[in-house]
């Protein structure tokens, strides 16, 4: 007769609480991030998409590259994936900050107009 409790319910234990400490630590994160992805305009919204499927086509590339290019091959692609990847993050930035400005304006522009 065997009492106290076996390895498989150890892990099952476990694995609950790796669980639960991941949704203690991303959930907050993700709605966080989902306030703040409502509260961008419509053109933000759409830039962020179209530049995240973008990225993820170009990462699959690279990978790809890597997976086929022969060793010189690979490191020789990499200064000027850096380089795209800087100018990219660079392009990235202004553009978000240029969209900002704009619906900002736009929405000065709709509150003096509802006030007169």
């Amino acid at each position: 007769m065997r009492t106290g409790r076996s390895a498989g319910d150890f892990w099952v234990s476990m694995g609950y609480l790796i669980l639960f400490a991941l949704l203690w630590f991303f959930v907050p994160r993700l709605v966080r991030h989902y306030m703040a992805w409502k509260t961008q305009s419509a053109a933000q919204r759409s830039f962020t998409v179209r530049f995240t499927m973008f990225s993820w086509v170009l990462a699959f590339l690279f990978v790809g590259a890597l997976l086929f290019l022969p060793n010189k091959g690979r490191v020789i692609m990499l200064v000027p994936v850096f380089l795209a990847g800087a100018t990219l993050a660079k392009w990235w930035q202004t553009s978000r900050e240029r969209l900002r400005r704009e619906a900002d304006a736009d929405a000065n522009f709709a509150r003096a107009r509802r006030i007169n």
